[in-house]
């Protein structure tokens, strides 16, 4: 009898164990699905971020021009380096001498933004306030965001397109826009756009992320979703196809910054985290570090508006003393 129901019992090991490593497989294939399926979603999302139109800002209620702040302005457009246009606001500032300011606006930001928010706050001070859309965002011709790098050269090529060639020009960068600002005011490898970045004479960073993935993995975290290895993957596949993306680090950016840099920190920001911007302002030359305790990201003005605005005056008489 034993010999006679041995086969049965192989068969029946053999077939349970067949079963169990064809489930294996199905559970590594729907893993393999997940995680691809996640970190295309993740890439696609830090390219093409939802952009902020002109039917945006008005369904939002926000002001659409500049008239509507009472702020003389006139369209531009300008082109980038790969030929895709810009749209642009020029803002006429209220200081005759003062310098050209530069918006550099945020993720899912754009002009419009830029020109409610921001350029009321540095108008006293500047001569010009230039409000444009970065590429892949607002309606700009781009398709699509690379992350931070081309944008860096977009700034450098917005200012070689300014009305005076002359007039200096302070970046004024926020969230994203801030790191943005950092890039292109540092020292490149290369010299084709050395000209415009020698107009650079200050820089204003509110709120920047040091690392490349920082404001990415916050996110997600807030949202609860898994960070690995989604973003380590989408890093990885941004490297290989984005041309001159790299892991970076804005401290090594801020380090070879030879003007004055204002960096602006809510120490409750969950996005770009208050250490950062620490470190950004202690590894630039002529790093200024102001913080707003309490404060959240982006919401440093309405924290302690007097103590922004006591920051933003000081580094504009800086300008000042050093255009003397």
């Amino acid at each position: 009898m034993t010999g006679r129901h041995k086969p049965r019992l192989d068969g029946g090991f053999a077939y349970a164990s067949g079963l169990m490593f064809g489930l294996l497989i199905l559970m590594l294939v729907a893993l393999g699905l997940v995680v691809f399926g996640g970190t295309v979603a993740l890439i696609y999302g830090m390219s093409h971020p939802p952009r902020k139109t002109y039917a945006k800002a008005l369904g939002l209620g926000h002001p659409t021009d500049p008239a509507d702040l009472s702020m003389p302005a006139e369209e531009a457009t300008f082109h980038f380096s790969d030929g895709t246009a810009t749209p642009a606001w020029l803002i006429q500032g209220e200081d005759p001498n003062g310098p050209v300011v530069v918006i550099v606006h945020g993720y899912a930001d754009s002009r419009y933004g830029a020109m409610a928010c921001w350029a009321p706050r540095v108008r006293a001070h500047a001569s010009l306030v230039v409000a444009y859309d970065q590429r892949g965002q607002g309606e700009a011709e781009a398709a699509m965001v690379s992350p931070g790098m081309r944008e860096s050269e977009d700034v450098l090529t917005v200012i070689e397109q300014l009305p005076d060639p002359n007039t200096p020009v302070v970046l004024y960068g926020y969230s994203m826009g801030a790191g943005i600002a950092i890039d292109a005011a540092a020292p490149a490898r290369g010299v084709r756009d050395a000209a415009s970045r020698e107009r650079v004479v200050g820089v204003i960073a509110e709120a920047p992320c040091r690392h490349w993935d920082e404001a990415v993995r916050n996110f997600m975290r807030m949202l609860r979703l898994p960070t690995f290895p989604f973003v380590l993957l989408a890093g990885l596949v941004t490297r290989v196809f984005v041309r001159g993306f790299h892991w970076y680090d804005r401290t090594e950016a801020a380090a070879r910054i030879n003007v004055p840099l204002l960096v602006l920190h809510g120490d409750e920001d969950t996005f770009c985290e208050y250490d950062s911007g620490l470190a950004i302002a202690a590894a630039a030359p002529h790093g200024v570090f102001v913080g707003f305790p309490g404060a959240g990201h982006l919401q440093l003005e309405e924290g302690d508006p007097g103590k922004y605005r006591e920051a933003l005056d000081g580094f504009f008489s800086q300008m000042k003393g050093t255009q003397a």
